[in-house]
Formats: C-alpha cells, sequence, structure tokens
C-alpha cells in the first residue's frame, strides 16, 4: 500500500466511507471504543499511527456497523443496540441513525443529537425495521437497508418525518 493508517482504537473495523470533504469515516465495534472515527485528508496523506479528529458516538451505539452519507453530506449509521432491560445479550433492536453535517464539528468525542432514528422499538420483524447491517442511498436520495432477512427502502419524505415508517418497498425472504 502507498499509505498505511493504525490507530490504538482499531480494534474490531467495520465499514468506511468518504465524505463530500475527503475524510475518511470509519465504523469501530469495540466495547470501550464504539464510534464511528474521521481521518482528515492531511492525516491520509500523512499515514502512520493517527488520532482520529473527530469521533461520533451515540448511547444507544452498539457496535455501529455501516455508514454512509446522503447529498446533503449527513451521516447514517447503523448499528445494534444495547440489551433491553432483563434480556441477557444483544437482546434490543439495533437502529439507524441520522446526524446533521452541521453538527459533525469539533474535535475529540461527541455526542451530537440524532435528527432522524429509523427502528430501535420493537422486535424485529418483516414488517418492523429493526436496524440495518449496509446502507445505500440511490440517485433519487432513497435510502436503502439491508438487514437479516429483508431490504428496504425508505423514500426522502419518509425519512423528513423523523419517525419509523413502514418501509416504501420490503424485499424479503420467501419463507414458504
Amino acid at each position: 500500500p502507498s499509505v498505511t493508517l493504525t490507530s490504538s482504537s482499531f480494534d474490531g473495523l467495520r465499514s468506511l466511507t468518504f465524505d463530500a470533504g475527503g475524510d475518511l469515516w470509519v465504523s469501530v465495534t469495540s466495547d470501550s471504543t464504539d464510534g464511528v472515527y474521521e481521518f482528515t485528508p492531511q492525516q491520509l496523506s500523512s499515514g502512520g499511527a493517527q488520532s482520529a479528529a473527530l469521533v461520533v458516538q451515540s448511547p444507544p451505539f452498539f457496535y455501529p456497523d455501516d455508514i454512509v452519507f446522503d447529498a446533503a453530506n449527513n451521516i447514517w449509521i447503523s448499528y445494534a443496540s444495547r440489551t433491553l432491560p432483563g434480556v441477557v445479550g444483544l437482546g434490543g433492536p439495533g437502529a439507524v441513525q441520522m446526524f446533521k453535517a452541521t453538527d459533525l464539528t469539533g474535535s475529540g468525542t461527541i455526542e451530537p443529537p440524532a435528527a432522524v432514528t429509523l427502528g430501535g422499538l420493537s422486535r424485529c420483524s418483516v414488517l418492523t425495521f429493526c436496524g440495518g447491517s449496509s446502507l445505500a442511498f440511490d440517485q433519487s436520495g432513497n435510502l436503502w437497508v439491508a438487514q437479516s432477512y429483508t431490504i428496504s427502502e425508505f423514500t426522502p419524505a419518509q425519512l423528513a418525518s423523523g419517525n419509523t415508517p413502514l418501509a416504501q418497498i420490503i424485499l424479503a425472504t420467501n419463507y414458504a
């Protein structure tokens, strides 16, 4: 490789993506360092051992999985959730949260408020959104989310509501 980036926080790397400004964002899934880490173009060109310019964390995060940016440079993060009361293990459903680009400022670890949260409220089923393992936006601004046995599409209008809507399209495993 022409550049190698290292960090003491790189324990459980899951996903990476670039934002519109060329910053690299990396999801890290480790009990002690869960979060999404930002590295600037300057850090990337230097390589070597780097501390993240910014770390996004959120109280519900447990193993942030995929990350993607929308056309407005807002970051969308899928994650598993912490345990539900009285349940051993993961137990609770995951979610997808969006954090506004304007809140992704400063340095160190930040916990900005989520502008949109999809899922995280009830147990998983084909019709209940409960977090995603993979995220993508299409050219129309629809968010596509893959979770265990389904692929769901959420339109920009649904995403603007801030609530967890029923997906516009659900592609599911045939259980017949």
